[in-house]
């Protein structure tokens, strides 16, 4: 059997499966063809700083008492 491929340029509520595909195993990608994203990025709700240095101290320094 010979994979399908449909490109919509309108994409329906509802994609039906061909018959000769019902009660198989298949896989079914569906990829956006714009470039434009459909979800606006999410913010996160935390600041982001920039650090000059990161400073790691030593195993001795980190366990001194």
């Amino acid at each position: 059997m010979n994979p399908l491929r449909q490109i919509y340029d309108d994409a329906p509520d509802v994609i039906v499966v061909p018959e000769g595909f019902r009660h198989r195993r298949i896989e079914l990608i569906i990829w956006p063809l714009s470039d434009e994203p459909s979800i606006p990025p999410v913010t996160p709700p935390y600041q982001k700083c920039l650090v000059a240095e990161i400073v790691m101290p030593s195993r001795d320094e980190r366990h001194a008492r």
